[in-house]
């Protein structure tokens, strides 16, 4: 997961609620990237803040689980979280810009799984660039492909300049995105599921606000006491993974 986390209270609230769902995931990397909204820093340490909170729950969540399904240890995760270049897009790429530790440890994972590596992005996607323009660089093009066929992208709309860079120059990396006018969050498909207002259906709209939230999930224990409240919509970046837990009803392979 790629996650421009602390430019709005969204990252956080469905780094939260990937954390309760942690047990049904291989998780392999946390980055914490730029994006069009959030251009010259980068913020691991708030992903550090929520998985520490985590920490103080994991053992009453594994509690209510099957052994063979358990949630991950606090210092399994906290080792998850990188950095990624603390600059906007495709300034990334440029010949003299070192690779990330969030993009290597992109590469080191991407090698080592056997299955198929999804990519959620919550923000930008130059960490994922870097990975890519590393690989075509430094390696033959049949390990190369190797590689790139073992990559799965979701992305929450384009937030920088190398989402369409990949698509272009990687065409056969698998990468779901909900493309739309330039900033237009409105007319993404994914707003049906954490807008509001909507004349054709969409969430019950009581259950996303601010009282709901702050009783049923902000005073519940240490994990929900950093679930922040809500600025434009609630837990946008969630659809990237509640797209891939298995109900009988899709194909992660074939959306």
């Amino acid at each position: 997961m790629v996650s421009d986390i602390c430019n709005e209270p969204d990252d956080s609230e469905s780094l939260v609620r990937l954390l309760v769902y942690a047990n049904e995931f291989d998780l392999r990397g946390l980055v914490a990237c730029t994006s069009t909204w959030l251009r010259n820093a980068v913020h691991p340490q708030e992903m550090e803040l929520i998985v520490k909170e985590y920490g103080k729950v994991v053992s009453n969540l594994n509690a209510h689980v099957h052994p063979d399904n358990a949630y991950p240890s606090v210092q399994d995760v906290l080792g998850l979280i990188k950095a990624g270049p603390p600059v906007y897009g495709k300034k990334a790429l440029a010949e003299d810009y070192p690779l990330s530790e969030g993009a290597q440890s992109l590469i080191e994972q991407l090698r080592a799984s056997n299955e198929p590596l999804w990519i959620l992005c919550w923000g930008g996607t130059n960490v994922l660039a870097q990975a890519l323009q590393h690989i075509q660089k430094t390696l033959p093009a049949t390990e190369a492909s190797q590689l790139y066929s073992k990559l799965r992208v979701y992305a929450i709309s384009d937030q920088d300049d190398t989402g369409l860079w990949i698509r272009i120059n990687f065409p056969d990396v698998l990468y779901i995105c909900s493309v739309h006018g330039w900033g237009q969050y409105g007319q993404a498909a994914w707003i049906g599921i954490s807008g509001t207002g909507l004349d054709n259906g969409g969430p019950d709209d009581t259950k996303i606000s601010s009282p709901w939230l702050k009783e049923n999930i902000q005073q519940i224990g240490p994990l929900g006491s950093v679930y922040p409240d809500k600025k434009f919509v609630m837990e946008g970046d969630t659809p990237t993974f509640l797209y891939l837990m298995q109900n009988g009803l899709g194909s992660p392979e074939h959306p």
